[in-house]
């Protein structure tokens, strides 16, 4: 076997290492440490016993076409988690057994709407509820931009809803702050953690750098002999 094809070889065997450690930090990514789902509204209670969210609300969420059953843009995340251990440097706390925590609709954009899930309810203009669960809650609602809806503006890039949870449970929690959650028809840009844009960059130098060399762009010239001029 030529030792250029062995190289080669080797070049390719850590070059799927790289991917297969890449996959991994991705997956793991989106599982935060204690157990949380990245990208969840995560739901708690601050120190007064005042519901509370912890949830990137400046960003907007992409959702995919679809087609079908729903028309439009449509997908189950985020979703809503309970919160699993204390933050007190947040003022963030778990609920305790006998919380009931219910989702209320304050004011939906049109064409903007969410279901419970199963469809069970639609959720879409002032007043309407769902009751999301427990102390231990962890339910996804569909969220959907209805390009069927009367109001829906083909113009229009991103939707708005402004919601509230409160406890009907005998833990007697206050209300939320209105939350305003936004999503998005356009498509999400790519993106990778710092972690894995080294890996990438590991792996393509990896596989490609023996090209570069084969190819002369790194070729290291050849030394040269010197003859000392003869008198």
């Amino acid at each position: 076997m030529r030792k250029g094809y062995t190289n080669m070889h080797a070049r390719n065997i850590r070059c799927l290492g790289g991917f297969v450690v890449l996959a991994t930090c991705l997956t793991a990514s989106r599982t935060q440490a204690g157990g949380q789902h990245a990208g969840d509204l995560i739901v708690g209670r601050d120190g007064a016993g005042k519901l509370k969210i912890e949830f990137d609300f400046t960003a907007a969420t992409s959702l995919m076409p679809v087609s079908g059953v729903l028309n439009g843009w449509s997908d189950a995340d985020p979703g809503f988690e309970a919160l699993k251990t204390d933050e007190p440097g947040e003022d963030f706390f778990t609920l305790q057994t006998g919380a009931s925590i219910v989702f209320e609709v304050i004011s939906f954009q049109p064409a903007f709407k969410a279901y419970s899930p199963g469809f069970a309810t639609v959720l879409d203009g002032p007043g309407d509820t769902w009751t999301i669960g427990g102390s231990n809650l962890h339910e996804h609602p569909t969220w959907h931009i209805d390009s069927d809806d009367p109001g829906f503006v083909p113009s229009q890039t991103e939707w708005q809803g402004t919601f509230r949870l409160v406890d009907q449970g005998n833990t007697g929690y206050d209300p939320s702050d209105p939350y305003t959650i936004r999503f998005t028809s356009v498509p999400p840009v790519p993106s990778l953690s710092p972690w894995g844009v080294a890996l990438l960059a590991l792996c393509l130098l990896s596989a490609g750098g023996g090209v570069l060399y084969r190819r002369g762009f790194f070729e290291t010239p050849a030394p040269r002999l010197v003859t000392a001029a003869r008198g």
